[in-house]
């Protein structure tokens, strides 16, 4: 299971670019890894509130890791004390794979809207997975009818 931001910055009407950071928690000693993706979203068919919307999206991505390690001391038999100093750790890896995907949005209300996405993930021209999505949009202004 994972989750995360997603940011839109609309360039038109139908046209977006999306940042999604899709993290999962559980790296041994706590931590945080996951995927970053950059996606080209254009809109097939407006959204409106009688009706959902319906895009389509292309991009690339890559991982990212971010652990943060604490300090540690250990009392040795002799007396003497072992100190290991907190570190952190972070890495962002190239893009090294392609996505595309159809997604869906209804607009509930002014400031919501539900989502619902699937994505291929391709690595190297070989399909790595399917992904599916749903999550809830809250846009800054509010959505205006068109």
């Amino acid at each position: 299971l994972s989750t995360g931001p997603r940011f839109t910055f609309n360039t038109t009407r139908r046209d977006a670019i999306e940042v999604i950071l899709d993290a999962a928690y559980g790296i041994e000693g706590g931590g945080l890894n996951g995927l970053y993706l950059i996606q080209y979203k254009r809109a097939l068919r407006e959204r409106r509130r009688d009706r959902s919307g319906i895009s389509v999206a292309a991009g690339f991505g890559g991982s990212f890791e971010y652990q943060h390690v604490n300090e540690y001391r250990f009392e040795r038999p002799d007396g003497s004390t072992y100190v290991q100093p907190a570190y952190t750790h972070a890495e962002l890896t190239r893009p090294f794979l392609g996505l595309v995907g159809i997604g869906f949005e209804r607009i509930l209300a002014r400031y919501v809207a539900t989502r619902a996405e699937v994505h291929i993930y391709v690595f190297q021209f070989c399909t790595v997975g399917l992904k599916g999505s749903y999550g809830i949009s809250i846009p800054i202004g509010g959505f205006h009818d068109r």
